[in-house]
């Protein structure tokens, strides 16, 4: 059984560590929510549909976050009327999927899809929306871009109606249940008001097609290459055993909820209810899975601001309702963005707030909240405490902590998240999280990816020896742009991005990329940057998907940096068949002589968007598909500054073969790193800093760097004059002067290349091999 966002008291509960109690008075739970927004969602989603796992994330991401303050019912499609596609199909689930009854507007575009509160969603002009946007950050984790955190900011408004379901009963012989549904209305109401009882179920699972989960995003899913970071990545393309929560199983009030028992004008104050006596459904599973909602909402058949859903309540058919305590606690660092010391121990002052006073507390109690670090968000290497463990925080007062951070010597970007959970036995508490950024003190080399993203395999497993200790992956969001200055780094690499310009990511996850590249160039660094439709962005306008973002791609400042390196955009491929769907792979074939793509053929496995261009003279051929003049990636160096790009117009993940794609890699990095162009000796520029006896040599020469004042984290290493590294060079430090020796006896004769990477960037002196 593959137990994957279930929902229940005991999954809320492995967040929530109650070890003390809160000072100070409670009201029952049923009056403490009362004192808070709910917001009710209704997910359309279906088995067969591989999009639609997103959906289930953001939902139970929504139960942990604000325990108590979400209700959703998941209403099953079995798409075109075939059961076997989805077994938990029902024919009310289908009149509400049709919009029979309801505004024709708000038919559904597609699956996942889903209303929030039967009401436009902030930002949008319908209903429709993609339920990743109900919650914070998860359309991110997926790829896609659009509204996002839509719940969050609908928790803050203030309370309209509070539902409460009361009186239950059930016989298990005869299946009959009878429950009460209450509304009591915190501000005066007009229109046609209604309750109903929706009746869900969790857990529902069972064998075959209707009830195996479908995932894109599956590392060999359609979609899942392109996200390794999302959270299906690890799961199966169609997963068994999928539990199925929040199902819908009857709206015992009929789909359009129960009129006549709520007048057309209500006061404040003034409470309704009514009582449901009906069976079970037969489609459910296990009675003790089943929720009943209660909820109180306006209905119109023609406006489609006229049906809201003013509150709902949730609870289990079987067993006591769960008690919420709905808190304000957060948790943050009080510099979001830090230098982690490499080596050692970096201390990162934590900030404690609980914004409001809690319910039935005179602003002056105090909450006690436990405090941990997930060991999850934690790289290799990297370890984290809080101390203290536990801090008491006035009501409307802040609590302070220390996040100590310790950090191995390779180089990284993490995100540290600490938790925050208030102490209240025998309550639900949400935990609240908040996150430290921190960099290594001694990160020399940048691999930029989309948010939400991960680096390539290749960029990782294809850097020089040299370099790996020294390079850290972090996300190219602007705030990192602002925090962490990468003008600094002597290579920075690109990874399978689009190039922006001004601020905006669009929603693709990038910041702007165009205005770095620029600097870099201008002070003599080295880029690598792979994308598969960096050009598409810039230059086809006449791609609908590309148009929309023209404001920030078609500029005059992107496409003048392609003119720089001398780029003719010539055509958008499509790499799948528009009629199957099916993936169309091409070959790729690097241009003979030059260090990169010399002698390398490989296959691109399709599925996505390539941009073929020709070149101008300023920029040298690399890697081309079909014939020499269709490019797909080329070698650019600034005669007046000695600055060099590496430009591929493809992902390397994409590449059917991984060994290729690191040796590719690997020979961009190295011939950025190299003193020649593409094709062409430069002469020697030996630096100063470097002595070399014997020079040329027999058997081994000993090399010696003096590092400047200020200059540290100085690593050596031996290349061939193809720009190839051949060996890193252990080394010992005796005052401010590295040593190391480099044995020639295993190579050819000639000149080698000695690099010295550090702090203040890349020097070199060239040594010669007489064996």
């Amino acid at each position: 059984m593959v137990h994957t966002f279930k929902k229940s008291t005991s999954l809320l509960t492995l967040s929530l560590l109650a070890i003390a109690t809160i000072a100070g008075s409670f009201l029952s739970p049923r009056s403490a929510n009362a004192q808070y927004k709910r917001v009710y969602l209704e997910e359309f989603t279906g088995a067969w549909c591989g999009f639609c796992v997103r959906g289930a994330y953001a939902i139970n991401n929504l139960y942990a976050t604000y325990p108590g303050q979400v209700v959703v019912v998941s209403i099953h499609s079995d798409q075109n009327g075939n059961p076997a596609n989805d077994m938990m199909d029902i024919p009310q689930g289908d009149s509400l999927v049709s919009g029979i009854g309801l505004p024709s507007a708000e038919v559904l575009q597609g699956f996942p899809d889903g209303w929030t509160a039967r009401s436009i969603a902030p930002g949008s002009t319908t209903w429709n929306v993609d339920p990743s946007a109900w919650a914070t950050g998860v359309a991110a984790k997926f790829g896609i871009g659009g509204t996002d955190g839509i719940v969050a900011g609908l928790l803050a408004e203030p309370v309209q109606a509070t539902v409460t379901v009361d009186n239950i009963s059930f016989d298990n012989n005869s299946q009959q249940v009878t429950a009460t549904v209450s509304v009591t209305f915190a501000k005066a109401a007009s229109g046609d008001l209604r309750l109903n009882l929706m009746v869900t179920e969790d857990s529902v699972t069972g064998s075959g097609s209707g009830w195996d989960q479908h995932n894109y995003y599956s590392a060999t899913g359609s979609v899942g290459p392109s996200v390794p970071g999302n959270p299906l990545y690890n799961q199966a393309p169609s997963i068994a055993g999928w539990e199925h929560m929040h199902v819908f199983r009857e709206a015992v009030g009929g789909v359009l909820g129960q009129p006549g028992i709520i007048p057309s004008s209500v006061t404040a104050g003034s409470t309704y209810s009514t009582t449901f006596t009906f069976t079970l459904p037969s489609n459910v599973e296990d009675p003790n899975h089943v929720h009943l909602i209660g909820m109180v909402h306006e209905y119109s058949a023609t406006n489609a601001s006229g049906n809201q859903v003013l509150d709902a309540e949730e609870v289990p058919l079987i067993g006591p309702a769960p008690k919420y305590l709905i808190s304000s606690i957060s948790v943050a660092p009080q510099t979001l963005y830090s230098i982690a010391t490499s080596n050692g121990t970096t201390q990162v002052p934590m900030v404690i707030t609980n914004k409001t006073a809690l319910p039935g507390s005179d602003g002056k109690d105090s909450v006690t909240v436990s405090l941990s670090v997930d060991p999850s968000s934690l790289p290799t290497g990297w370890s984290a405490t809080i101390s203290p463990s536990t801090v008491s925080v006035k009501n409307g007062g802040t609590g302070t902590a220390t996040l100590n951070v310790t950090a191995p010597e390779q180089s990284s970007f993490v995100n540290v998240s600490v938790l925050a959970t208030p102490v209240a036995p025998g309550y639900i508490v949400a935990t609240a999280s908040g996150v430290a950024y921190l960099l290594s003190s001694n990160t020399r080399y940048g691999v930029y990816v989309p948010n939400g993203g991960a680096a390539e395999n290749a960029s990782v497993a294809g850097l020089p020896d040299s370099m790996k200790l020294h390079t850290a992956v972090m996300p190219l969001t602007s705030d990192i742009l602002q925090n962490y200055d990468y003008t600094q780094f002597p290579v920075i690499i690109l990874n399978n991005i689009p190039i922006l310009d001004f601020n905006a990511d669009l929603g693709l996850g990038v910041a702007p990329s165009v205005q770095m590249i620029e600097d870099e160039l201008s002070l003599g660094n080295k880029v690598f940057i792979n994308s598969d439709d960096a050009l598409g962005y810039a230059f086809d306008g006449t791609d609908g998907y590309y148009s929309q973002y023209a404001g920030y791609t078609e500029t005059y400042d992107v496409q003048s940096f392609y003119q720089q390196m001398g780029f003719n955009f010539q055509e958008t491929v499509r790499n799948w068949n528009t009629n199957t769907n099916l993936l169309t792979p091409f070959p790729l074939t690097g241009s003979t002589g030059e260090p990169v793509g010399n002698n390398e053929s490989a296959k691109d496995k399709g599925g996505f968007l390539s941009e073929i261009y020709s070149l101008d003279s300023v920029s040298t051929p690399a890697f081309y598909t079909g014939d020499a003049s269709s490019l797909l990636g080329s070698l650019y160096v600034d005669s007046s500054t000695g600055a060099k790009l590496v430009y591929l117009g493809f992902g390397l993940s994409e590449l059917t073969n991984q060994t290729q794609a690191d040796t590719i890699f690997n020979r961009s990095i190295n011939w950025l790193l190299s003193t020649q162009s593409a094709g062409v000796d430069l002469a020697a520029t030996s630096s100063t800093a470097f002595t070399t006896y014997p020079n040329p040599f027999h058997g081994t020469t000993q090399i010696s760097y003096t590092a400047a004042q200020g200059e540290e984290n100085v690593t050596l290493a031996a290349y061939d004059l193809l720009g190839r590294e051949i060996m890193p060079l252990p080394t010992h430090l005796s005052g401010t002067t590295y040593v190391a020796s480099f044995d020639g006896s295993a190579f050819a004769d000639g000149t080698y290349v000695i690099l010295a990477h550090s702090s203040t960037g890349t020097k070199e002196v060239r040594v010669v091999n007489q064996q």
